[in-house]
């Protein structure tokens, strides 16, 4: 007796458990004919397992281990995997079948006898000639009959599975059509119709006897949509395609959907067989989505409840082709999909609707999105990836835990948008090959024409940048800093200052080897960030405390380019209970410098310097408007063009004198207003470098601190009295009045 392990299975030999749980096909065939020992081809690993019937000897031959083995006669039997498979004599003996785990599998009849021959001729005259001797029996005919393997004669007994987008809801029909065969897979006139049982999308169905083993199934209904965890607003329809020999459970799917015109055209006008045309739709369609499907079970086996990489895969085209589409606008879409699909195996590859899906899954993926009205109201049918998984995992279709879809959903938006792979590719996924794989901490931009978030190149102004972090193989969005000082070295020690290479009016601290946003105000950063790095100033020290600081000339005058900060009492008896820092912090003080009253900064200043009067603040204001009528425009914030100075010269002029960095306000490109406000930082033309260190107030009145304005605010002491007990000061471009206990910064004017 032969006993061989072989792989394949014959019949309808299978394993299935319920819906929404794994379902494992062994997968089987038919058995074909061949005349003799010469037709058999060769046996190798592509065919292994395969049965032929072999005509001149009548004998059942299978391909294992590159060997053509028979079965000779009943007494023999070939072990199949777990199947055992022998022949055994018709009660007729009128042939023999086939006979597979006890149930057969197919038939091969014997020839008819041959008729007798015919009488030998009379001998000649004369001596009487023996008669002829009878003709010999004719030889029986060898096999002439053998069941064609895409026709065989099948009894529906039952079938089960789940329709599902998301599952079709309860009662929903389902209807099975039997077809001629797999050679045309003509519909024939034989139908079975059940209904959906049960909201997990389950049905089973029983019927009667085929013509073939090969049936459609289709469904038409409301389906749980995974976007909104709830009920669709539509009907859709779902066909499938399976063999009843290798298959009592089969799903109806988008993927046995989407492959069923396509494995139509490749049986009729390609002439291959239903198999293997399945295999290759199959591939084809997951293909459109970037994902390599080798190794993936049956499109009709995938559940979107399953805990197999193909079982997320489906999951993961269900919600790239549903997107933000009503149940109308998803059917057109899949209809037109399955129709590019089915002649050329390529699906709607071209179309520009794919790009504006992949910008939808790129907003729900970041939470953001791009409107023309700058309304910053979701979309339509907004929805975010991450709900998709807990909706899906609501409808409780299974114990399985959920595999990693999302993989497949991000890598196909990367692949569209022309971002490419991040970091090493993960299994299961195709790239693009004319996109270089990224490195860690690489940094790229939507590059695909038609996409909302199209950059032309790096420093385009439009903002939106993705970094990848190759150890989850993933694009996410590139944080200020990260964007804005791409391919800038920093290095301890450094302490440079650069501009933002995407918002240009945004600067950038090298602090400890790390980039830092210094655009707004933070007294963790050292006062020397501050300073305009294209101005060259001077210096000076001052004798009392051997303090420098920096110095620049402006027009006639030469100004102290920072705050003073000179606090020894016993010197100068007036500083007593009249300086401070801000929030009494002597950091602060190195960063912003003193704040005093009145009757300290009068005479504070160092030998060779004093405290400008209000004539010495006019003379700087004065420069300062004939400089920003010269501005130009393109140059300037958005206070308005040059000819309007005087209606609002405060704020246009201090922009001349404010620090390029550490105003509050800024302009934020992507914020939904585009105005730059007349609070954010200036220019720092003349290298002044005022800093919003902000003042002490004596009096509270309706705040509840009497430190106020760092980040917002400067205000400077002028020696000039004015009347009931106020002082002139510099503030915001203009000269205004401060009562004398207040607390203000002081800017030294050269004698």
């Amino acid at each position: 007796m032969l006993k061989r392990a072989l792989p394949l299975v014959l019949g309808a030999t299978g394993i299935f458990v319920a819906c929404g749980d794994e379902t494992t096909i062994v997968e089987g065939g038919s058995i074909a004919m061949v005349a003799d020992a010469d037709a058999l081809g060769d046996c190798d690993g592509d065919n292994e397992g395969e049965l032929l019937w072999l005509k001149s000897e009548a004998q059942l031959r299978m391909c294992s281990g590159g060997e053509w083995l028979s079965m000779n006669g009943s007494v023999d039997t070939l072990y199949i995997a777990d199947s055992k498979c022998s022949t055994e004599p018709l009660k007729d003996s009128s042939g023999v079948k086939i006979i597979c785990n006890g149930d057969s599998v197919g038939v091969v009849l014997n020839g008819r006898d041959g008729v007798d021959g015919k009488n030998g001729k009379d001998g000649t005259d004369g001596v009487d000639g023996k008669d002829g001797t009878d003709g010999v029996d004719g030889k029986d005919l060898i096999d002439t009959t053998v069941s064609d393997s895409e026709s065989v004669p099948t009894e529906l007994n039952t079938i089960s599975g789940c329709s599902q987008k998301g599952p079709f809801l309860s009662g929903t029909p389902v209807t099975v059509r039997g077809l001629e065969n797999g050679r045309t897979l003509t519909q024939s006139n034989i139908t079975y119709t059940g209904f959906i049982a049960n909201d997990k999308g389950e049905f089973k169905l029983r019927g009667g006897m085929l013509k073939s083993q090969y049936v459609s199934l289709s469904a038409t209904g409301y389906y749980k949509n995974e976007m909104t965890g709830g009920n669709s607003d539509g009907q859709i329809s779902l066909n499938a395609l399976t063999d009843l020999s290798t298959h009592t459970t089969a799903n109806l799917n988008l993927l046995t959907h989407l492959e069923y015109d396509r494995v139509y055209y490749l049986v009729q006008n390609e002439g291959k067989r239903v198999a293997t045309a399945k295999k290759q739709a199959q591939k084809e369609i997951f293909a459109a989505f970037h994902i390599d499907s080798d190794g993936f079970k049956n499109s009709e086996d995938m559940n979107i409840a399953g805990s197999s990489e193909a079982d997320a895969a489906l999951l993961a085209v269900s919600i790239i082709m549903q997107n933000r589409f009503t149940t109308s606008e998803f059917s057109e879409y899949l209809s037109k999909f399955a129709a590019d699909l089915e002649t050329d195996g390529k699906g709607n590859n071209g179309d520009s609707s794919r790009v504006a899906i992949a910008d939808a899954i790129l907003e729900s993926e970041f939470g953001w999105f791009r409107d023309d009205d700058n309304s910053c109201y979701p979309p339509k049918n907004f929805f975010w990836l991450a709900d998709v998984r807990t909706n899906v995992k609501g409808w409780n279709l299974s114990q399985n835990e959920i595999p990693n879809f999302e993989k497949y959903v991000r890598h196909f938006w990367s692949q569209e948008l022309g971002l490419g792979v991040c970091g090493a590719l993960a299994d299961g996924l195709i790239k693009d090959d004319s996109l270089p794989v990224a490195k860690d901490g690489e940094i790229r931009y939507v590059t695909r024409p038609g996409s909302l978030y199209r950059v032309m190149d790096y420093e385009d102004s439009i903002p939106y940048r993705y970094i990848c972090h190759a150890d989850s193989n993933r694009w996410v969005v590139a944080s200020d800093v990260e964007k804005n000082t791409y391919g800038e070295s920093c290095a301890a020690g450094d302490n440079k200052v650069i501009k933002g290479k995407l918002d240009k009016r945004n600067s950038y601290y090298c602090k400890d080897s790390a980039w830092v946003n210094i655009t707004e105000w933070d007294w963790n950063i050292p006062k020397e960030a501050r300073f305009n790095p294209d101005i060259e100033y001077g210096s000076m020290t001052d004798n009392r405390d051997q303090k420098t600081y920096r110095t620049v000339e402006i027009g006639n005058q030469t100004w102290m380019a920072e705050n003073l900060n000179y606090a020894d009492s016993s010197k100068t008896p007036s500083l007593v209970g009249n300086s401070r820092c801000y929030n009494d912090s002597l950091k602060y003080c190195k960063v912003g410098g003193r704040l005093y009253t009145w009757d300290a900064a009068i005479d504070i200043c160092p030998e060779g310097w004093h405290l400008p009067d209000s004539t010495e603040w006019a003379e700087l204001l004065e420069l300062l408007k004939v400089t920003f009528e010269n501005e130009d425009p393109s140059d300037m914030p958005n206070y308005g063009t040059a000819t309007l100075v005087n209606a609002v010269g405060s704020a246009a002029v201090s922009w001349l004198l404010k620090s390029s960095n550490g105003w509050n306000n800024s302009y934020t490109p992507g914020a939904c207003s585009s105005r730059l406000s007349s609070w954010g930082s200036g220019c720092d033309r003349f290298g002044f470098t005022a800093l919003p260190v902000g003042a002490y107030y004596d009096d509270l009145l309706v705040y509840a601190d009497h430190f106020r304005g760092a980040g917002s605010h400067a205000a400077f002491w002028s020696s000039s009295e004015a009347e009931a007990e106020k002082v002139y000061i510099f503030s915001n471009g203009s000269l205004s009045q401060s009562k004398r206990k207040d607390a203000l910064s002081v800017r030294c004017v050269q004698d």
